[in-house]
């Protein structure tokens, strides 16, 4: 499976229900990890985290220095046609470390990580926006993970 932006996110975007620009008040974005490679098939109807299953947590099944990291991403997008041709493209600002220059060496197994929009309440109301398909099992046993920028910015062009 391909890394993929959520479909909704289109929508959210352009009805201004999100905000991406990285200006004042706009939304913050946070990265999310689930666990095995083979919990989670993407499925392109989740919307929002409460819809996903397998977020690794901190202290649990060997789980170790894991939280969620909130990422400045810059989000840019050509809205002229708009829905229909929208260009929507984005980075990574930072990369996501967990490791000991982050309060501890890390240990877990990861497979897939998810960008999100933290709304500042349930799970249920924080949006997805990014699927970051791991290939297969990350282990991480008493290290450091690190999740960079991709090379080529994700960027989906919706016809």
């Amino acid at each position: 499976m391909a890394s993929s932006f959520y479909p909704k996110v289109f929508e959210k975007v352009l009805s201004g229900e999100l905000d991406l620009s990285g200006g004042a008040g706009s939304d913050t974005v946070k990265l999310l990890l689930l666990g095995d490679y083979a919990t989670y098939p993407l499925d392109v109807t989740h919307e929002f985290v409460s819809n996903l299953s397998g977020e690794l947590v901190d202290g649990a099944g060997g789980v170790i220095n894991y939280a969620r990291k909130t990422i400045p991403v810059t989000l840019s997008y050509n809205s002229e046609a708009g829905l229909e041709g929208c260009d929507l493209n984005f980075a990574l600002t930072t990369n996501a470390i967990w490791g000991p220059d982050d309060g501890g060496a890390a240990t877990f197994t990861t497979g897939h990580a998810i960008l999100f929009v933290d709304k500042g309440g349930a799970d249920s109301a924080n949006p997805l926006l990014y699927y970051f398909d791991l290939s297969a099992n990350q282990v991480v046993s008493s290290g450091t993970f690190e999740l960079r920028n991709p090379t080529t910015a994700p960027r989906v062009r919706r016809a």
